[in-house]
């Protein structure tokens, strides 16, 4: 019997899967993976979304920012999550402003995110700046490989019916329009030693928005009320403050030789009325305006290996937002909430890693994250001195209230004016330095190291400095019945704020 010897194979396999039980750490947590943060639905691609998933996590339910993807881990309230990318904090502090509705300071594309991790729980040490969850972001890097990828999502409202408000007042469907289109690139510049990657993602929005408004009649704007209720003369007011009588305005017409001479060129900033015949005197003008909201953000990033020991990483970030939000009327009566957002978000991180030997690395880390942001109104000039009001302050800062108008509210009617509050500025930058020493002793690993950490915060919000005039229905009401007499434009037309 002969026996011939088999040949020799050798094969290697490499697997992956996660772990059912992390032994090392009493952390707990997830990782969200590249494959899975391109791959599952996004509206809006905003890759935080995802971190919902996370057991232990849930929607940030009441806080401002929960429309930007904060979440609440472990309980804890939206604010206490902080987000991390590459190593850098990228949080944003509670404060009013845009900065109150942002989840974060710089928003990657999904296509930049080589994968992020949750952690709910137990954190480590060295993450100590906030009760609640973590979120650990790794920007991709570029490989000896030349790789790219090329995006464009689009909704249109061609492909949609109309609403409601728009069929009723007999008016076309209202647009809308989104864009989101991008791409990555990342490669070798020196093959084995430096390497490049970029992103960038635009978002462009054209949202048409359905308002319906109450605007003073052709009669109302000759000062003639038969069809709305008695108006009363103020100047006819006889008796004590406790019982006092008045008289009604002869053919119930206030005369325009007693209006206050700042209200013909303010009641011209109202636009005629659109809907139905002059008996209409409630929601009587119709409005299709139109929100534009243009985002875009890029990443750029490098990577260098000094020596098999050290190796350095450097990433730029930004991102910009300007939005215009209409108000119920055309510009420049505007109707108290025409608002535009401006941010704009810049970030830099730097990282360089040390291996002294096959027990001991450091990486030492520092960061600068930067967004000014601002909640304005859409005039370029001081309204108010053009229509004759005057004593407004205003200031040296950029963020000034020395453009709009004033705001005006007439009991009844839609208002007319700027927005009171705005504008809103909100400025942060966050300065981080960090060392980190990482040691593996038999069975044990140790870390150990320390962080310094600024941050400047910077705001000034316009509280009603240019000023707010209500008209409520009281110096023209009849003493005796007022709930059926009185008109906020009849005392628009007097002159006669009731408060503001």
């Amino acid at each position: 019997m002969l026996f011939r010897s088999g040949s020799v194979t050798e094969s290697i396999s490499v697997s992956a899967a996660a772990a059912l039980l992390d032994s090392e750490t009493a952390t707990v947590g997830q990782v969200v993976d590249n494959k899975r943060i391109v791959e599952l639905p996004l509206n809006g691609r905003n890759y935080l979304e995802l971190a919902r998933l996370s057991a232990g996590t849930t929607s940030a339910r009441g806080s401002r920012p929960e429309g930007e993807g904060a979440f609440s881990a472990g309980g804890q309230h939206g604010y206490q999550v902080q987000v991390n990318i590459d190593g850098v904090d990228n949080s944003l502090t509670y404060s009013g402003g845009p900065i109150g509705f942002e989840a974060q300071a710089i928003k990657p594309s999904v296509d930049a995110v080589g994968e992020f991790r949750v952690v709910t729980n137990n954190l480590s040490a060295e993450y100590g700046n906030r009760m609640g969850g973590q979120v650990f972001v790794n920007i991709k890097s570029g490989t000896n490989e030349l790789h790219g990828t090329l995006f464009e999502f689009l909704r249109n409202s061609k492909l949609d019916g109309t609403n409601f408000f728009a069929n009723r007042s007999g008016n076309t469907k209202p647009d809308y329009k989104q864009n989101q289109f991008g791409g990555t690139v990342g490669g070798p510049i020196r093959k084995d030693k430096t390497f490049f990657f970029g992103s960038f993602e635009g978002t462009r929005t054209r949202l048409g928005r359905s308002f319906t408004a109450t605007v003073p009649t052709a009669e109302i704007r000759e000062g003639n009320f038969n069809r709305v209720r008695p108006i009363f003369d103020p100047a006819t007011t006889v008796g004590t403050p406790t019982s006092f009588t008045r008289q009604q305005f002869p053919g119930n017409i206030v005369p325009k030789s007693r209006w206050d001479p700042l209200f013909p060129k303010l009641l011209a900033l109202y636009p005629a009325q659109t809907i139905g015949d002059a008996s209409r005197i409630a929601n009587n003008h119709f409005y299709a305006g139109s929100e534009s909201n243009d985002v875009n953000s890029f990443d750029i990033k490098g990577d260098h290996n000094i020596s098999d020991r050290s190796r350095v990483s450097g990433r730029f970030s930004r991102r910009d937002r300007d939005r215009f939000e209409p108000g119920p009327l055309p510009l420049p009566a505007d109707g108290g909430l025409a608002t535009t957002t401006i941010i704009d978000s810049n970030a830099i991180a730097m990282t360089h890693t040390y291996t002294f030997g096959a027990t001991l690395t450091n990486e030492f880390r520092v960061g600068i994250t930067d967004i000014n942001t601002r909640f304005d109104v859409p005039y370029d000039r001081p309204l108010f001195d053009e229509y004759g009001i005057k004593g407004i302050p205003k200031t040296n800062l950029a963020s000034s209230n020395d453009h709009g108008l004033s705001r005006f509210t007439p009991a009844g009617y839609t208002e007319i004016g700027t927005r009171s509050f705005w504008p809103n500025t909100n400025n942060q930058r966050t300065y981080q330095f960090n060392d980190t020493m990482f040691k593996s002793w038999g069975k044990h690993n140790i870390r150990f190291g320390g962080e310094f950490r600024r941050e400047d915060i910077f705001r000034n919000a316009a509280r009603f400095s240019r000023g707010q005039f209500a008209f409520n229905r009281e110096f023209t009401a009849n003493p005796a019945n007022r709930g059926a007499t009185a008109d906020g434009m009849a005392e628009f037309m007097l002159g006669m704020a009731a408060g503001g």
